[in-house]
């Protein structure tokens, strides 16, 4: 077995494949969660109007979400990807599920420090007050929130395991 690769399960990475894979990753999530934070816009138009120029919002939301999904692959999907393939978990469905769990876990925990620490909970670009009660905690727009992110997430993670994996010489 040559240093960098891993063939034992019949798929192979090398580290530059796998960076190039997060970065793919990133841009991916950061797409999809931008247009899904349009969808609101675009059945209540009245949001658009508050926030002005739509290329300025798209632009915003696209650095700000591909900032977010970045830092998140890197901290929290880097380690847990490494894991699964120590053990032999390296196939797509593996990165789906991966890339579901970790955006609706992180979605929930940004959430809830958004509730406590900000004051508000965020469904697309429209943040949503939580001052006025105190103990307010609107489970169902978060929980919606978490799986159209989470599809993103799920969609992230397949592109990344088609980036970083190619089938090995071993398998053919």
């Amino acid at each position: 077995m040559q240093r960098g690769t891993m063939t034992e399960l019949g798929y192979e990475i090398t580290l530059g494949r796998a960076a190039l894979a997060l970065l793919g990753g990133a841009i991916c999530g950061a797409v999809l969660i931008t247009a899904m934070s349009f969808v609101p816009m675009v059945l209540r138009p009245q949001l658009l109007d508050s926030w002005g120029d739509v290329g300025s919002l798209a632009a915003y939301l696209l650095l700000v979400t591909f900032a977010q999904f970045a830092s998140g692959l890197l901290v929290l999907a880097a380690p847990a990807w490494w894991l699964l393939h120590r053990f032999g978990y390296r196939g797509p469905l593996h990165a789906a599920i991966c890339g579901v769990t970790l955006t609706f876990v992180s979605y929930l925990a940004y959430s809830e420090f958004s509730r406590r620490h900000l004051g508000m909970i965020f469904w697309g670009p429209a943040p949503i007050s939580v001052f006025m009660v105190p103990d307010f905690w609107p489970w169902p727009i978060v929980l919606e929130g978490g799986a159209w992110y989470s599809i993103a997430g799920g969609l992230a993670g397949l592109l990344i395991w088609r980036i970083a994996y190619r089938p090995s010489a071993l398998r053919q």
